[in-house]
């Protein structure tokens, strides 16, 4: 008995220290008012400032939302270092890359999303690139995203390439607006782009891969592997959160210990949370993401046992299962942030989440070798996007709130 209070005393205390260390990383991590060395003391003004791409552009209607990181500002015609990240809506003819520096100017106003880490937001600015990220290594992988994705447009036709782009690449800016709304009636936009689910596929397939080599140089290309796709794909919460878990994962193989997915979530969680604080708060992919795979963690296995009325056949008990449970805690996220509810998500995830390994082991075959392999894959797409068209059409198929 001793020793299970001295358990519990344990664990209390780690949780406890863990809080504690957050809510300091957090309160250090907030922008201090006044602070003229902070972007976000200079709302309200007409500014010129130096920033760099920090991430990817959302690109909705040819219109790109980009966040940027600042590095300098103008004032009384010299430049002072400052920091601080701003996010501008703009069209561009030349899509800046990750790691390109751009000089722009324009009205600093407060950024309509109350996030933190975004301190300003500048509507339609003026910019100029001055200078690209010829040998930055996050530029580099956007370019070799960009060659792939146009590899991609030119093996499958449209809205297959979009699709193939968005599961392989977590590219969906180019997916037409009427697969969205139907992905999205259906419950099915966590496939449109890479998440966790895509990305359990992708580490299964590069350890599948490197098999054939010892256990020392297996868990270590593996893991590279891994790393170096998660940057090439955006490098989104979901996809860090699922990545880190992977490798701690291959970790553990490669140690011979035994892998707890609770723990690893929670120190993924932890680890993701002190290098971004805000990110628990404001980041919907993050709580999405978390939400869902601790709801798998523990409660998959028992609502598994408790559907041995549904056959194995197809995956389907397996599905049926990793979708309820994931739902018990993304549900009330999805409630509160989109106020949308899916009615018939649970049937089209059984029907559809079957081939997203097929589809994308099918569009890498394309993406290789090109139209010869490309053409099954295509039909399936087609069938895929066909099956969802129908499902969304169905009265009642969603709810707005």
């Amino acid at each position: 008995m001793i020793g299970w209070d001295s358990v519990k005393l344990k664990n209390v205390s780690i949780w406890v220290l863990a809080f504690l260390v957050f809510a300091l990383r957090y309160w250090l991590a907030l922008p201090a008012k006044n602070d003229s060395g902070n972007v976000g003391f200079y709302l309200g003004q007409r500014v010129e400032i130096e920033a760099v791409v920090a991430e990817s552009p959302d690109i909705e209607d040819a219109v790109g939302i980009f966040y940027l990181d600042v590095r300098k500002i103008k004032l009384f015609g010299s430049w002072r270092e400052i920091v601080g990240k701003i996010a501008i809506k703009t069209v561009m003819v030349q899509m800046p890359e990750i790691g390109d520096i751009l000089i722009l100017s324009g009205i600093l106003e407060e950024y309509f999303i109350p996030d933190p880490r975004i301190r300003g937001f500048i509507k339609s600015p003026s910019v100029e690139v001055v200078n690209r990220s010829a040998y930055n290594v996050f530029g580099a992988l956007h370019r070799l995203k960009l060659v792939l994705i146009e590899r991609l447009n030119g093996v499958f036709p449209e809205p297959s390439s979009s699709l193939a782009a968005g599961i392989l690449l977590g590219s969906r800016s180019a997916i037409p607006a009427d697969n969205k709304q139907d992905f999205k009636t259906c419950g099915l936009t966590h496939i449109l782009a890479i998440s966790g689910y895509n990305i359990v596929i992708v580490i299964s397939f590069i350890s599948a891969i490197c098999a054939f080599l010892p256990r020392k140089y297996s868990v270590t290309l593996s893991i590279l592997m891994v790393a170096v796709f998660t940057l090439l794909v955006g490098a989104s919460a979901s996809v860090v959160r699922a990545a880190f878990m992977g490798s701690l994962s291959l970790v553990a193989k490669f140690f011979g210990r035994p892998y707890s997915g609770l723990r690893a979530l929670f120190i993924t969680g932890f680890a993701m949370a002190l290098l971004d604080p805000f990110i628990i708060f404001y980041d919907i992919g993050f709580q999405l993401s978390f939400a869902a795979t601790a709801g798998m963690i523990l409660f998959s296995k028992r609502i598994n046992e408790k559907l041995k009325f549904v056959p194995e056949k197809f995956s389907l008990r397996e599905n049926l299962a990793s979708t309820w449970s994931a739902q018990v805690f993304a549900l009330p996220i999805i409630f509160f942030q989109f106020k949308n509810f899916s009615a018939i998500s649970t049937f089209a995830n059984l029907v559809v989440l079957p081939f997203i390994p097929i589809l994308m082991v099918g569009s890498f075959l394309g993406l290789i070798f090109g139209k010869i392999f490309a053409g099954p894959t295509w039909i399936l797409f087609e069938a895929v996007i066909y099956i969802i068209h129908l499902l969304a059409g169905i009265p009642g198929a969603s709810f707005n709130f």
